[in-house]
């Protein structure tokens, strides 16, 4: 070492291998090949191909981590609050934390009370002495060292987490096996694409709000929207849960991380001449695209609930249909995308399917799949010289014009079979705010006459589909 000072151990060569430098740091080969995934550690070079150590630079990192830390490590991250004593005021009690010298990314925290009479800016500074001497303590403790200094007191080592990787396929059968298949797409598509890449290789003791901030900015830099973000978020902590749940890491270990705010925008829907319209050129394109379009119309169903529905599911008599199943990437599932709910039939939609249930063999009301249907759909939508949104603004449009019409909230979320009734009126009731301030300013008649007259009360019902703007229907070629 420079200034004439030797603390090689004698038998050690120059350079070192991984194992040879974890024996003299005393800590584990998994710990250190851990370092250098996360760039923390002593510092490494790749020889031929492989990872070594300088003996001089792995003396060099201890001095430096025992007088104050190195590359932002030991006494460089420590954190010391104070509080008042409570069962003392004239003492404070110190909370001491920082790195810990032989577990990475784990903190070391002890609580300690300072002497009396110190104020809170005394004790802090109290409390950086005896950090110092902490960490020199814990630092020089072998891995020998420590099972001979156990006392009763102290807790039993923790395994070492696993890596995300080698927790993933845990997870997977635990927590994403029971869901649908297209949230078990959805999770292995964002693990594919954005966890594996990034954080792979990372123990899951590891990940903290640095961690999910890395992965944040990671997903901004490809381009991806709020929303996108927040589901790859949202996985990730899905992920640590079911960790903690398996005892693999502690509650608190998962931190809280705030959601991405989503732009609000107008969304724009289609008019009731557009869909009507709709219906009339689906009924030149035949039968069954005929009731595809009144089931997303009259029934407000998804699409892959439309191309699930089987004839058991209606009762033409009773008039009702319960949707409960979903195609999803032509794979039948047992659940509908929303909650299972019964709804009625509207006249229109019921009449057509009396006609069309006539004759026919088949479980299936449809026998096209999801991603067809949905593309006859926007077919539709451009042949009439609509904007092309997909199939499923076609429900956003029903259910904002549902609400225009007066239709109950309440109401409206059973038609629409949501969980919850925020997101029936957050995400799909669209109402045009300007007619709704000109309703509301019409409503307003303080005259003496319309004070001294009754409230008329006034029913609203939508009507989506009337005989003036649509021919009463026939079978095609009738």
């Amino acid at each position: 070492m420079d200034g004439g000072r030797s603390h090689a151990p004698v038998g050690l060569p120059p350079v070192l291998s991984p194992a040879q430098a974890a024996n003299y740091l005393g800590i584990s080969l998994k710990t250190l090949a851990n370092w250098r995934c996360v760039g923390q550690g002593p510092p490494f070079a790749k020889v031929g191909g492989r990872v070594a150590y300088r003996l001089a630079g792995l003396i060099s990192w201890v001095e430096q981590r025992e007088i104050g830390g190195a590359r932002g490590e030991g006494l460089s991250k420590l954190k010391i609050t104070t509080r008042p004593y409570k069962k003392d005021p004239t003492r404070q009690h110190v909370d001491i934390m920082f790195p810990h010298p032989h577990k990475a990314h784990e903190m070391f925290r002890k609580r300690v009370v300072a002497p009396s009479g110190m104020d809170a800016a005394a004790a802090k500074a109290w409390g950086q002495k005896q950090a110092k001497d902490i960490l020199r303590e814990l630092f020089h403790q072998t891995a020998a060292d420590k099972e001979g200094a156990k006392t009763k007191k102290d807790e039993p080592e923790v395994p070492e987490a696993p890596t995300v990787a080698e927790f993933w396929p845990t997870f997977v059968a635990l927590y994403t096996s029971k869901l649908k298949r297209s949230s078990r797409d959805g999770y292995e598509r964002i693990w594919e694409l954005h966890l594996r890449p990034l954080l792979g290789e990372l123990p899951l003791s590891a990940i903290d709000k640095a961690t999910f901030a890395r992965v944040k900015a990671a997903c901004s830099k490809k381009g991806h929207s709020a929303a996108m973000i927040n589901q790859v978020i949202a996985k990730l902590r899905h992920m640590m849960i079911v960790a903690a749940e398996q005892s693999l890491i502690e509650d608190d270990a998962i931190p809280k991380i705030r959601r991405e705010d989503l732009p609000r925008h107008e969304v724009e829907v289609y008019s009731r001449d557009e869909l009507v319209r709709l219906i009339a050129y689906a009924k030149t394109r035949g039968t069954e695209n005929y009731i595809l379009a009144l089931l997303l119309v009259y029934g407000g169903l998804r699409i892959g609930e439309a191309a699930g529905l089987y004839w058991s599911d209606i009762d033409l008599r009773g008039g009702t249909m319960k949707i409960c199943r979903n195609m999803m990437k032509g794979t039948m599932q047992d659940a509908p995308k929303g909650v299972v709910g019964t709804i009625a039939l509207h006249p229109v939609l019921r009449e057509a399917l009396c006609y069309f249930h006539k004759g026919r063999t088949g479980e299936r009301v449809l026998e096209v799949k999801d991603r067809a249907a949905a593309k006859r759909v926007r077919w539709w939508q451009g042949a009439i010289g609509a904007a092309v949104y997909g199939p499923h603004r076609i429900r956003h449009s029903v259910l904002t014009h549902m609400a225009m019409s007066g239709v109950d909230p309440y109401k409206l979320q059973a038609f629409a079979r949501h969980s919850d009734l925020e997101t029936t009126l957050r995400y799909y009731v669209h109402l045009n705010k300007a007619a709704l301030t000109a309703s509301a300013v019409a409503a307003l008649d303080f005259t003496p006459a319309a004070l001294s007259s009754p409230a008329k009360r006034t029913d609203f019902t939508p009507a989506l589909h009337t005989s003036a703007q649509t021919p009463e229907w026939h079978p095609p070629g009738n």
